[in-house]
Formats: structure tokens, sequence, C-alpha cells
């Protein structure tokens, strides 16, 4: 435990060493970096599992005019998570590594930088959600559950710089009338893992909302078994 400590109070002196405390006045993408080791980079990355590797094709894609701003994950210092086994400092050197990216402090609001930026991009992350949600164009490397979603476009060799920047947007509404119909045809009630338990104590506590998860998800393996077809 204190090795893990020091160890993580060194990278974090190193990030910020790094990193700048200001948002570019020109143009910029926002690229948060994803919290690691978690699944949302692998297995759902797929071939860019390696978030190095997707911001060197978010960088090839990118004119080179235009920054790429690159924050790091909010919970990759936290005590309470081995986030510092999935960093080193040489991370953080290699990402300055790329011509015109930056590393910007914590302390930089996310909710400026998505608003300021001239899109968001993420490998799996619902920022790229945010982003669409808020009027910005969303772009993901990975399998993200989100995929589909108006403003929001899967990376792919083909897919241009121009023709992305002047796609149609939607609004706030026809996202929302989006993700309702993605939680009626996908959704299954639970939580992502026992900690959020505590949002919804009281119908976890009367035993109400176990009886109906249990249910329901028996109800879509069994369809699932029938059909051939994935439970979401």
């Amino acid at each position: 435990m204190a090795y893990g400590a020091i160890f993580r109070a060194r990278l974090r002196r190193s990030f910020h060493r790094m990193a700048e405390t200001n948002i570019p006045k020109g143009p910029y993408v926002y690229f948060p970096l994803h919290y690691e080791p978690e699944r949302t980079t692998n297995p759902d990355g797929g071939v860019f599992h390696d978030q190095l590797r997707a911001l060197a094709q978010l960088r090839a894609f990118v004119p080179p005019n235009i920054a790429i701003c690159v924050k790091e994950h909010p919970s990759q210092f936290n005590a309470r998570m081995i986030g510092h086994q999935g960093r080193t400092a040489r991370f953080y050197k290699a990402i300055t590594a790329f011509s015109g990216v930056k590393l910007v402090s914590e302390t930089v609001s996310c909710a400026k930088l998505i608003l300021n930026s001239q899109a968001v991009a993420a490998i799996s992350g619902t920022v790229a959600l945010e982003a669409a949600i808020l009027g910005k164009r969303g772009l993901v490397f990975g399998g993200a559950w989100f995929d589909g979603c108006p403003n929001v476009v899967r990376f792919t060799q083909a897919l241009d710089w121009e023709k992305f920047c002047t796609a149609a947007l939607y609004d706030s509404k026809e996202i929302g009338d989006w993700l309702c119909h993605r939680l009626e045809a996908c959704g299954l009630p639970g939580c992502v893992n026992p900690s959020n338990e505590k949002y919804f104590a009281a119908h976890y506590d009367d035993g109400s909302l176990l009886n109906c998860e249990a249910a329901i998800l028996a109800d879509a393996i069994a369809a699932a078994l029938v059909t051939g077809k994935p439970v979401v």
C-alpha cells in the first residue's frame, strides 16, 4: 500500500510537469484519456485498445493546424483504485512527443474543453456522447454502446476530416429520442457494478429490484438461446 501511494504521487508529479493549465486559443480536438486498466479500452477498444495508437491515428486524421488536447481521467490517480498501475511517466512523455498534442491539467474544466472544441474523440467513453448532446461532433474508435447515436461517428480509415466536419448536426431532442429507443430495445434493469447499488439502496433492501433483475435477465438469456442473438 505504501509503495502504491509513493508510485502514485510520483506519477502525478510527472503528469503535472508536462501538463498545461490553459486551453489553446486556436482550434483543437479534445481527447480525454480512459481510466486504465478497464474494459473501455481492452477489450472494447478492439485494435485501438492502446490509447497511444488511437491518439496516433487521431493525429493523422486531424489536420496539423488543429491541436489535440489530452486530459487525464479523473479516477486515474484515485487512491482507492489501481489506476497508477495503468500509467507510466513515459506514457505521458510519449503523448507530448506527438506534434500539436498537448496534455492539459486536471484543473481545466471538462465542460469548457468540450464546448470550445471542434470535436471530441474517445475510444468508447461516454464523453463523446456528452459532446453529441451538447451539439458537438463525437468520434469513437472502439465499440461504444452508443455507436450509431446522432452526432457520433465511428472511425474508419475511409473517414474524411472535411466530410466529418460538414455533416449535419442533430439537436439534443433527437439524441434523446435515439437513447430512449436504444434503452427500450436493449436495456435491462441493473447496476454496472455493486458500488452503484448504493444509489438505489431502498429498492435493493426490499428485494424488489433484485427480483426484477433476476426475472428479466433469465427471460433475456432464454430468448437469446432460442434466437441465437445476443442478450443486448
